[in-house]
């Protein structure tokens, strides 16, 4: 197996070269075109140089286990016109505002609390920066 893989999907088929003596069309469909980039680009940690391996490492903030699979992915916010932007902005602020007015009086203590255990409760060694 080289860098690249296939991620083992079996319902993605790569693009045939030749059919019948003339050249066949890659993909099916828009759908087949977009798992194929996505699961073709995982790459083998073993199979990183040096410096691409610290790169990551860097990105991931902890070390990268060479029975790792890496795939780094950019995506492209969706463009959004100055009103849809607006109108989000609105929306979330009358979220906030009706949570806000749910919400018991507390210390800023407390809102530490329950911050921590928040914390705590998705990323066990947590500790609070005091």
């Amino acid at each position: 197996m080289g860098l690249f893989r296939f991620a083992g999907r079996s319902d993605i088929k790569r693009p045939a070269l030749r059919t019948r003596g003339r050249a066949a069309a890659p993909f099916q469909d828009l759908q087949s075109v977009i798992m194929y980039l996505a699961l073709a680009m995982i790459r083998a940690a073993k199979g990183l140089s040096p410096d691409q391996k610290t790169a990551i490492e860097s990105l991931l903030g902890r070390r990268v286990l060479e029975d790792e699979e890496i795939s780094v992915r950019a995506i492209c916010p969706p463009a959004l016109s100055e009103q849809r932007r607006k109108e989000l902005i609105e929306e979330l602020k009358k979220y906030f505002a009706e949570a806000d007015a749910r919400r018991q009086p507390g210390s800023a203590e407390q809102a530490d609390e329950i911050l921590d255990e928040a914390m705590r409760s998705v990323r066990p060694g947590y500790r609070p920066h005091q």
